[in-house]
């Protein structure tokens, strides 16, 4: 995806990222709201005071949250929506790249699962927090 492609702003455009250059490396920008509607998602919304982010909610009952972004990163706004989740639904985050994210859902009960990924044709990381403390094995 070009800056073209992406959201034509300073704050998202980096030259040379690791790739070649010419790609966005900020798909999901929280500065400016031409970059947050992204081919690869929704745009980012508020789901709860101070944390950006969207869910999935699945046929199942269980939700997705894809995406979870703090405005501003360590005041406790993620650990606070972490908490306020509701403990009679299933919660799923798919590939948590962030250590700290990762030891928040951990300490909350979440543990990592693998997940087939019709999608992407692979098996994927998924923290999921099931009712009643059940968490099945890992690849359940």
């Amino acid at each position: 995806m070009t800056a073209a492609e992406c959201c034509r702003c300073a704050t998202c455009w980096d030259p040379d990222p690791l790739g070649p250059a010419g790609v966005c490396t900020y798909v999901f920008c929280t500065d400016c709201d031409c970059c947050q509607q992204t081919p690869m998602g929704p745009r980012l919304a508020a789901i709860a005071p101070g944390v950006l982010g969207y869910t999935m909610e699945q046929p199942d009952g269980s939700t997705y949250i894809p995406l979870i972004v703090a405005e501003k990163p360590g005041n406790g706004d993620v650990g606070r929506f972490l908490d306020g989740l509701n403990p009679a639904q299933t919660w799923k985050v798919p590939n948590v790249l962030n250590v700290v994210l990762e030891g928040m859902l951990q300490r909350r009960g979440f543990v990592e699962r693998k997940e087939w990924a019709e999608a992407y044709g692979e098996w994927v990381d998924v923290w999921v927090r099931d009712t009643n403390g059940r968490h099945g094995s890992v690849l359940d």
